[in-house]
């Protein structure tokens, strides 16, 4: 197993190096305990790298251990079981000089069969089921599967054509409307990046962001694609005058926010562009914006340009309407999973009233997502929400498209 702890750099940056050390002292004696109480025989423990943890184990499979009265030390039955319990332990509350820490741990897990003839290709499937945790989140476990190494070289050629493409100006920003709901006004338009490969046609985003935020590819990518927004707004002010959206909303990734860099990234792009700041938009995930102190004060920071943030996907990650008033955000959109769903159903139709409520309350503009049809519109309205995005309206565009369909309202 490999253990690896989620965002520890936070602890490190908000509690300072020595309170980092004893964290990970702490996390030591939990593994070592929970392992050697587990493990039928031939327990290590090892600290791998900065904050990750090795732990190597044997493991009785034979039926007769499992009639022993303990079935869960019966080979990956076991391992399961034990990974489960292991990062429920990491994830329980530490105390760290004084003061109460919540952290948690991604693992690993690999049973060693005859297709491993060396340690360093344990480690490297170990490594592989630990990041497809993270990636679905952290705080858990995933076992390794021949799969993944499938997946990681495909994303290993995807990083490589990625790269050529930002050399090769394969990337291109698409447009989608934001609506007012009253009067069907454009109020804005929302910029999504998008990639056209020379084989694989184009490439949606979520096949390719990922990539670039592990490699670091994102800061180079989003501050492209900012900086394309912020000019395209400024040409339409130029040639459409009123007729020229209010606002353009810009999408900022987990990995760009808690770059340091990003506020003096987003100043140069208004800047070189001539955008007044109060015409950009820049729209974080919830989960993101409930995340620490440390994202939280980065966004109070980009607020201090003069810009608009929005919480986006609204009712998918971790804050709820109790914690709104805490998030330095003006715009709450609404995911789309609960517009989409909110015309047939009441649940869904009461929790974006809900949110609607609480966010009018707070003096927060609200923006449902995923609008499809004339009948949610209609209710959108009747529920006080104030703009609108989806495929009722128009999808995506290119910058030309975009331009002739503007011109044309």
């Amino acid at each position: 197993m490999l253990a690896n702890a989620d965002r520890f750099e936070r602890i490190n940056v908000t509690l300072g190096p020595s309170a980092g050390d004893a964290m990970l002292r702490l996390m030591a004696d939990r593994i070592h305990a929970l392992a050697g109480a587990h493990a039928a025989s031939g327990t290590v423990t090892a600290r791998f790298g900065s904050d990750e943890f090795a732990v190597l184990l044997r493991l009785d499979p034979t039926p007769a251990a499992a009639g022993k009265g303990a079935p869960d030390d019966a080979g990956p039955t076991a391992c399961d079981a034990l990974a489960r319990r292991l990062v429920e332990s990491l994830g329980a509350p530490y105390r760290v000089a004084g003061t109460g820490v919540h952290a948690s741990a991604s693992v690993g897990v690999v049973g060693i069969d005859a297709s491993h003839r060396h340690a360093v290709a344990v480690m490297q499937d170990a490594g592989l089921a630990m990041r497809e945790a993270k990636r679905l989140g952290g705080a858990r476990h995933s076992v390794f599967t021949p799969a993944l190494r499938t997946q990681a070289w495909q994303r290993g050629s995807l990083e490589a054509d990625l790269r050529r493409a930002l050399d090769e100006a394969q990337l291109f920003v698409v447009y989608q409307p934001i609506v007012s709901l009253a009067d069907g006004a454009i109020e804005g338009m929302e910029a999504l990046v998008r990639w056209r490969h020379p084989q694989r046609g184009v490439v949606p985003p979520d096949q390719f962001i990922g990539i670039a935020e592990e490699t670091g590819l994102i800061q180079m990518l989003g501050e492209w694609v900012l900086r394309q927004a912020c000019d395209q707004l400024v040409r339409w002010q130029r040639t459409l005058g009123p007729r020229a959206p209010r606002s353009m909303s810009v999408n900022l990734s987990r990995a760009q926010v808690l770059e340091p860099s990003i506020v003096g990234t987003v100043a140069r792009a208004l800047a070189a562009s001539g955008l007044a700041a109060g015409a950009l938009q820049l729209e974080v995930t919830e989960s993101l914006a409930a995340q620490d102190a440390v994202v939280q004060q980065r966004l109070e920071e980009l607020k201090a340009l003069g810009l608009t943030l929005a919480l986006d996907d609204f009712g998918t990650g971790y804050s709820s309407l109790a914690s709104l008033h805490l998030l330095p955000v003006d715009v709450v959109k609404i995911d789309r999973s609960f517009v989409g769903q909110s015309a047939a159903g009441t649940h869904h139709r009461v929790l974006v009233e809900a949110v609607s409520m609480v966010a009018r309350s707070l003096g927060l503009t609200i923006v449902a997502e995923g609008v499809e049809t004339h009948a949610q519109a209609q209710l959108l309205a009747a529920l006080d929400c104030h703009k609108a995005q989806g495929y009722f309206y128009a999808r995506p565009m290119t910058d030309g498209d975009a331009t002739a369909w503007l011109a044309a309202r």
